[in-house]
């Protein structure tokens, strides 16, 4: 799999017999090792075949404080203004950007 780039994560047996014991699961693929916490094999008596796992790193984002929030009514909402007020947006702006956090 590395003409992919992708890398391997499980090493140990995962088929387990009385004669042999190989790795058939080639399930945990990844682009980038360094974003997995753990991985590995977990014994099954039910089979010959082993529980094969992952956990990924995640990485929290700090959250944002707000200082005020502005709420606004639904009171007087109707399907037809606000498709009428969309359609007034000037969207190319917006459009020029590739991603939500860019905009």
């Amino acid at each position: 799999m590395s003409m992919f780039d992708l890398y391997q994560l499980i090493i140990n047996p995962t088929r387990i017999t009385k004669l042999t014991s190989t790795i058939l699961d080639l399930i945990i693929l990844v682009s980038d090792p360094n974003k997995i916490n753990n991985s590995g094999v977990i014994s099954s008596n039910v089979s010959d075949h082993q529980m094969i796992y992952c956990t990924r790193k995640i990485r929290k984002s700090p959250s944002r404080q707000t200082d005020a929030v502005k709420l606004s009514s639904l009171k007087n909402y109707t399907k037809e203004v606000f498709n009428v007020l969309l359609q007034e947006v000037d969207w190319r702006e917006v459009l020029e950007y590739d991603t939500v956090e860019e905009a």
